[in-house]
């Protein structure tokens, strides 16, 4: 059987990849597969007519014309439709919607006509549950950020919105369509959460003597009023000022939407609480490990002990002394109600409200999408956030999927095994990532398992997607072997292939082109995945729009632009992926035929 299976080998009897007419033919001297002149000869070197061989041609030829025509076609359709998509997307942005073309609701004239209205409210903040004390008939619509509530007024899916005195100014700027329906309705005292536990309760009063102290020197306010005026806010907040000492690490948490209050500016976080638990920690000898994250997954690392404190704007109302100590109040808001201004009873449309040229509104619109761009990406060198948040997207999806290929290549040999327990695992795995949410996924391993470790978000990022790539992976792996006909392996070992000879030469390829095209699509699904690895304070592309987007009030135009990256992203990786696919695949690449160019003897 060697004998029979180095023949096979040399002659590529039946095996893939190997053309036929080169299987019935030997090499010539130079190694290239021969021609019908070079077996004449090399039965009959005398038989041979001097020089009639000549240099070999490529000649290159496809097979299915009108396939080939039909794909070229639809390419051709496809970059149509795109092009005209994007041009509508355009011209929308331009033109601009408009909101007022829905049914007349009733016009507002004082807080008295909101007992029954809609508020907008953000998930678990103060005003979700001042709403129904205020207005105990009023409906609430929860939406995720600051720029979604004043949307939501705007296009009237909402009636009116609960702000604090202390950004309102920032929020009217952005929205001139808002207006604040008269005097304050109530106030807000803000301070911070630690743990429920007896070291929190000794933090929140360590913190509280540490505030009075400030208070009665008057520097807390001297402090609030230098972040209140833009012109006096610094540009950073310094860390540095808390030295080593034996208190060690203070864990704490912030959420950087909220001008004056903590915000980002220029990669820093900056803010009037920032500035607190800097001056804080130097005062106290500890050392600050920062983290910055949305509401919810603050609350979530409180609660499993990833955090020692909150340093965010909270009162009893939004969290229960149940679950968490508070310290007194370090600042006081007045709470104004925000309505749209065309449901303001007595409003006018004014001339640029009536003002329907084409040609004006495409002048506008530039102008306004301009502004847009300078203020959302140009201001405060903004641009510099998006290049290092579209670098962790593609780190972050590079290593996943790289790892995951590997432990997706595992789950599928252990399925393979002849082992039942390694393939009862196997099937657990599998069907326990697939039934988990990637963000619980996330939530848990980072706040829960890797809760009070070292371990980097981003690396508790990549673990995570590795987990979900794999999973998917590993079936995808399982069916493209399954796709592959057993009795070619069969074959392959009786001519003279070892197991694994027979897996890497015989089954693999045919593999390979079966499980491209869905290996493909998951890969892209991985990458957009990767738009959640916010949840864990992973400052990803997503994550950084989001923060600029609580900087500017900004509602949808940060996210059609990170829309189009993340468009670019797949469509290059698909244009990769596609490429790999047609070398590998031999019905989808040109076929070349290997001959010989013969002379006129007459």
């Amino acid at each position: 059987m060697r004998g029979v299976g180095n023949r096979a080998r040399r002659f590529g009897a039946g095996l893939p990849g190997m053309n036929t007419a080169e299987a019935a033919v030997p090499n010539n001297r130079d190694g290239i597969p021969g021609t019908r002149v070079d077996m004449i000869a090399a039965i009959d070197p005398a038989g041979a007519p001097e020089k009639q061989r000549v240099p070999e041609e490529q000649v290159s030829t496809r097979e299915g014309g009108k396939e080939m025509e039909r794909k070229k076609a639809v390419r051709r359709a496809e970059m149509v439709l795109m092009f005209i998509g994007i041009i509508a997307v355009l011209l929308g942005l331009l033109l601009g919607g408009d909101s007022t073309g829905g049914p007349q609701k009733p016009s507002i004239s004082d807080v008295g006509d909101l007992d029954e209205a809609t508020f907008a409210v953000v998930v678990a903040s103060s005003y979700e549950k001042m709403v129904p004390i205020l207005f105990p008939k009023a409906k609430m619509n929860v939406v995720t950020g600051w720029d979604e509530e004043c949307l939501q007024v705007i296009q009237g899916k909402s009636d009116a919105v609960l702000w604090e005195s202390s950004s309102l100014n920032e929020a009217l700027e952005a929205y001139p369509q808002i207006m604040a329906l008269g005097d304050p309705i109530g106030k807000l005292t803000f301070g911070w959460a630690a743990r429920k536990t007896p070291e929190g309760q000794a933090l929140c009063e360590e913190i509280n003597a540490f505030v009075r102290t400030l208070r009665e020197t008057g520097e807390l306010d001297e402090i609030y009023k230098r972040w209140e005026d833009p012109e006096k806010a610094p540009d950073h907040v310094d860390f540095d000022l808390a030295p080593e000492s034996g208190k060690g690490k203070l864990r704490f948490a912030s959420c950087l939407d909220w001008q004056p209050i903590c915000y980002e500016n220029n990669g820093n976080a900056c803010g009037y609480m920032i500035e607190l638990i800097a001056r804080f920690c130097a005062s106290a000898g500890y050392t600050p490990v920062p983290e910055y994250v949305d509401i919810q997954s603050m609350l979530a690392g409180l609660g499993t002990g990833k955090y020692d404190l909150l340093c965010y704007g909270f009162d009893h109302w939004s969290e229960s002394e149940d679950e968490a100590w508070f310290t007194d109040a370090m600042m006081e808001d007045d709470v104004y109600v925000l309505i749209a201004k065309d449901r303001y009873a007595g409003t006018v449309p004014t001339a640029s409200q009536t003002k329907t040229g084409l040609a004006e509104r495409l002048a506008e619109g530039i102008k306004t999408i301009s502004e847009r761009f300078e203020k959302n990406f140009i201001r405060e060198n903004r641009w510099q956030m998006i290049l290092r948040g579209l670098r962790t997207t593609l780190l972050l999806s590079i290593c996943s999927v790289a790892f995951g290929t590997l432990l997706g290549g595992l789950i599928c040999l252990m399925h393979r095994s002849s082992s039942p327990i390694l393939e009862a695992i196997a099937r657990i795995y599998v069907r326990l990532i697939q039934g988990t949410p990637i963000v619980l996924l996330l939530l848990i391993l980072y706040y829960v398992v890797f809760g009070k470790s070292s371990v980097s978000a981003f690396w508790v990022c990549v673990l995570g997607f590795t987990l979900d790539f794999a999973a998917y992976a590993g079936e995808i792996f399982r069916s493209g072997i399954g796709a592959v006909p057993s009795g070619q392996t069969k074959a392959a070992v009786a001519l003279g292939f070892g197991r694994f000879e027979a897996f890497t030469q015989v089954v693999f390829p045919q593999m390979v082109i079966h499980c491209l095209p869905v290996y493909i699509g998951q890969v892209i699904s991985t990458v957009k995945l990767t738009s959640v690895a916010g949840y864990i304070s992973v400052q990803d592309l997503t994550r950084v729009t989001d923060m600029i987007r609580a900087r500017t009030y900004e509602a949808f135009f940060p996210l059609i632009f990170t829309a189009l990256v993340y468009f670019c992203i797949a469509w290059m990786l698909m244009l990769c992926l596609r490429a790999l696919e047609r070398r590998v695949d031999p019905t989808k690449r040109k076929r070349i035929v290997r001959g010989v160019k013969m002379r006129d003897q007459g």
